[in-house]
């Protein structure tokens, strides 16, 4: 797997509304992240290692079996907030 974070203010801000997302190809994610077209002030899109992925998004690489839970991948997308790294002084 490989994965790319979705920042909504930008790449250069960290938000509680960061989102995970994962790819089955590198192709994929490259073809996601570099696409993105340019909106004037910054991009939103950044490819990140499955270490840091890891460090930032915990409990996405948790084996959480809790079907009702909000915390859960869907459509590669993770459903959870950053808890980890940098992110834990905004949980």
């Amino acid at each position: 797997m490989f994965y790319a974070i979705y920042h909504p203010y930008g790449t250069r801000t960290m938000s509680i509304g960061d989102a995970l997302f994962r790819f089955a190809t590198r192709e994929e994610r490259d073809r996601k992240v570099d696409d993105e077209p340019w909106d004037g002030r910054n991009y939103h899109w950044s490819s990140i290692a499955r270490a840091e992925a890891r460090r930032l998004f915990p409990r996405a690489f948790a084996n959480l079996d809790w079907p009702n839970s909000d915390e859960r991948w869907e459509n590669n997308t993770w459903m959870g907030r950053p808890t980890g790294g940098g992110y834990g002084y905004m949980g």
